[in-house]
């Protein structure tokens, strides 16, 4: 049987095209076709009160508002979250909100309120007994000075010089154990911390027997009033306590050195939370004299112009931001997740990237962290970098970090355990207000080539100090 030249030819083309389909094709991704997330929306009011809202909403659309249907930040009444199902808003000035059919116009912002993911890693149940005793003195009870001691001197203070840095770590909460009674050189809360609430009614977690101080600002499912007192950490890998412990962990070579750490509970049990609460979070953090915050935290989505405005903020109140730089999550890859198009934030899609991470980008006070292994010279598989985005990178044990319980140890990776430890350096410097810029904040970090085509100018630390 003979074949024609066309023939032949034709049977070459299907072939490289099945070729190029096969193993071309993988190496171009395509954008990430799963939309994140969110629950309800967040909006800022522009002129209009709270209780104009909710009789706008439900004459012009015959709805009944629930009290957990519509919140408002405690410490700022203009931003108001409004969760309802089958409600869409939409549109720019006039804003459009719709329900089916029907639909009213409102001067209002806003942001779908986008749900943020952490580290999903895990504790054996039975490990974390030993771990949270070995923390502790096996004589006193209390917990070993320098390891972690966590709450010293008065939140609230800036004397410029003269005491710690106050740290807001905005997370799953801290786990209760770690809630002991005697730790050195601690000093209790005191009244005018009820200065600093936005509201007299919140309840803390407080007092002479706590030694700890936080604000839950996480709603749970199923509604009903918050409880702000509740920030104690119940999920699964305990991602709030070990993000504080890493950050403390920063102290073992410096026992003398004060830490103040504010416990700002946003993750709830399942490591999730909303937007909504971290903004609401951050105006409480901000008025309490928070000057460094850790967000060990985020999402993969388009840029919400309401948390943009709320991070820029932060910048003319001299606050720095130390935030994850991310970590793989399924769903929002495309082929390999390894590949650049995938792991380097500058990178990926404008409609997939990851926030608050990618703020630095632009941002002079927004520090992205990633975590780097070898000598250094490389960053860690399935973790965010990018030498337009990323300042710096940790230097940890083969891209993980230990915790010793007894005589046993587990360890633990992701950008989430990377970012507190550069929190734990950059609280140890006296007066950050000395600082123009984050190069400058971060001038007395090493560097190496090997790592500046991932992370600004190959800037590195290592844990536990270098």
């Amino acid at each position: 049987m003979k074949f024609s030249a066309g023939t032949f030819f034709l049977a070459v083309l299907i072939v490289l095209i099945i070729l190029y389909l096969k193993y071309c094709s993988e190496d171009k991704p395509s954008s990430p076709i799963k939309d994140p997330a969110y629950a309800g929306y967040s909006i800022r009011l522009n002129g209009m009160s709270l209780s104009e809202l909710k009789d706008t909403l439900q004459n012009g659309l015959g709805i009944t508002i629930k009290p957990e249907d519509l919140y408002a930040c405690p410490c700022d009444s203009s931003l108001v979250n409004l969760k309802l199902t089958g409600v869409t808003i939409e549109g720019h000035g006039p804003v459009r909100v719709r329900t089916g059919t029907d639909a009213v116009g409102l001067d209002i912002e806003y942001g779908k309120n986008y749900l943020l993911v952490s580290n999903t890693d895990s504790l054996p149940r039975d490990f974390i007994g030993s771990w949270l005793s070995a923390l502790k003195d096996s004589t006193t009870g209390s917990v070993k000075e320098g390891r972690l001691n966590p709450y010293s001197l008065t939140p609230g203070e800036r004397v410029p010089g003269t005491v710690a840095n106050l740290v807001a770590i905005f997370d799953s909460g801290i786990h209760p154990d770690l809630n002991i009674p005697h730790y050195a050189n601690v000093l209790g809360v005191d009244s005018t911390y009820k200065d600093r609430l936005c509201d007299s009614g919140i309840s803390v977690a407080t007092g002479p027997q706590k030694r700890i101080f936080g604000i839950n600002h996480m709603h749970e499912e199923g509604g009903g009033p918050i409880d702000y007192s509740h920030i104690w950490d119940h999920t699964l890998n305990l991602h709030g306590t070990k993000v504080t412990q890493l950050l403390a962990s920063q102290r073992i070579n410096q026992p003398s050195a004060p830490l103040r750490v504010l416990t700002m509970r946003v993750l709830n049990n399942d490591n999730k939370g909303d937007l909504f609460s971290l903004m609401c979070a951050m105006s409480q953090a901000k008025k309490m004299g928070a000057r460094i915050f850790n967000m060990s935290l985020g999402y993969y989505g388009p840029v919400d112009t309401l948390f943009e405005e709320h991070m820029e903020q932060l910048a003319a109140d001299k606050i720095w931001v130390v935030t994850a730089a991310g970590n793989a999550v399924d769903g929002f890859d495309s082929g390999d997740s390894n590949l650049p198009e995938n792991r380097d934030l500058a990178l990926r899609p404008v409609e997939s990237r990851f926030y608050p991470a990618y703020f630095s980008k632009n941002m002079q006070h927004v520090i992205a962290v990633t975590s780097v292994s070898g000598s250094p010279d490389q960053t860690c598989d399935l973790q965010n970098y990018g030498k337009e985005v990323v300042d710096v990178g940790v230097m940890a044990d083969d891209c993980h970090f230990r915790f010793m319980g007894g005589t046993e140890q587990v360890s633990v990776s992701g950008t989430s355990y990377a970012a507190p430890v550069v929190t734990g350096w950059l609280a140890r410097k006296k007066d950050l207000d000395t600082f123009a810029n984050k190069a400058d904040l971060l001038s007395d970090a090493p560097d190496t080539t090997a790592l500046s085509d991932r992370v600004k100018g190959g800037k590195y630390i290592r844990a536990n100090g270098y």
